[in-house]
């Protein structure tokens, strides 16, 4: 009977087991390059508004498309995040980022083309200031928008070219299908002043202003609307219109211009902003002698009845206005 050597034996096993143990090691570092996902830098302009200083008030929602199908999708609640998307190394995606107030970007990559950074991969997601909102669902879209010979181009969200215009005008879009849609105007938004949606047409779930800084009349009545708009960046703002609307809450400037703001025939709005819009619409109106100017806050035309209850002294600011400032206010008996 031939001997073994068991301390060959041994020494290949043991030389094998350091040969698989290698392949292990290797292969779990492929998988890390493959599971850790791709950050996502989106750099922001601090010149404009509030949403672009370097803080985590931007919430974006990204989209990674293989050709029109929508593969992965995430919510970014901050500047820098990371995605957990992983794709073939050289196959062709879509990145699509959609910020509030900022113009839809689309980037096209492949894994391997990606810049590498510790813990896996980067993209940088240049935000460009805009003027954006959601439509409500309906098929077709149609904005009243004032703007003096404004280069502007629209992006209106599904996919169809990039409409530039050069007009302050009527726009609108006819969608292949009803949904909400995410449309961004972006260019020379300095000289937008006016923007409406009114009636079915005019639906919209969502829209930011931040970067319309001379915005003077804004109007979404008899249509759906936001539950909220701040108005925070829009100081020249003088007239807002919300008439049988069903946003609830707005945020308007200490600094405003507001001379007619008409909130009639909505039975849901918020008490608590309600009396902040009476109060800072006061003491603006009070500093500047600001007079001749309408307060519509009846659940109907000329009615007697607030769209929310009211605190005492917003109803002695209300007094103050109409009596002394010679303003127009619905109710007029309180």
């Amino acid at each position: 009977m031939k001997q073994i050597n068991w301390t060959n034996c041994v020494i290949l096993a043991t030389a094998m087991a350091v040969t698989l143990s290698g392949c292990k090691e290797d292969e779990s570092v492929k998988t890390a390059a493959y599971t850790e996902g791709i950050s996502i830098q989106m750099n922001a302009p601090a010149a404009y508004g509030k949403r672009p200083a370097a803080s985590s008030e931007v919430v974006a929602n990204v989209y990674v498309l293989d050709g029109k199908d929508t593969i992965y999708s995430q919510l970014l609640k901050k500047l820098k995040d990371r995605i957990a998307f992983h794709g073939d190394e050289d196959k062709s995606y879509s990145l699509v980022v959609k910020a509030n107030a900022f113009q839809k970007v689309v980037i096209p990559f492949t894994m391997r083309s990606l810049q590498k950074e510790k813990g896996g991969r980067l993209v940088n997601v240049n935000l460009v200031p805009a003027l954006t909102f959601v439509t409500g669902g309906q098929q077709e879209v149609q904005v009243d928008l004032g703007a003096t010979d404004a280069a502007l181009s629209i992006d209106w969200g599904d996919g169809s070219p990039i409409e530039a215009t050069t007009c302050g005008c009527y726009l609108t879009h006819l969608y292949d299908s009803p949904g909400y849609y995410f449309v961004s105007i972006a260019g020379e938004l300095d000289k937008v002043e006016t923007l409406g949606f009114f009636y079915e047409y005019g639906n919209i779930a969502d829209v930011a202003l931040d970067h319309v800084a001379n915005l003077v009349s804004f109007g979404n009545a008899f249509a759906l609307s936001p539950t909220y708009i701040d108005f925070s960046a829009n100081t020249l703002l003088q007239t807002v219109e919300l008439s049988a609307s069903k946003t609830r809450y707005i945020t308007v400037p200490a600094d405003n211009d507001l001379l007619n703001v008409r909130l009639f025939l909505d039975s849901g709005f918020s008490a608590t902003s309600l009396n902040n819009v009476i109060h800072q619409v006061y003491m603006a109106s009070l500093a500047e002698n600001r007079t001749s100017g309408q307060m519509y806050l009846s659940q109907q035309p000329f009615g007697s009845v607030f769209i929310a209850p009211i605190s005492n002294t917003a109803k002695d600011e209300l007094r103050v206005l109409r009596d002394s400032l010679a303003w127009e206010v619905w109710p007029d008996q309180f």
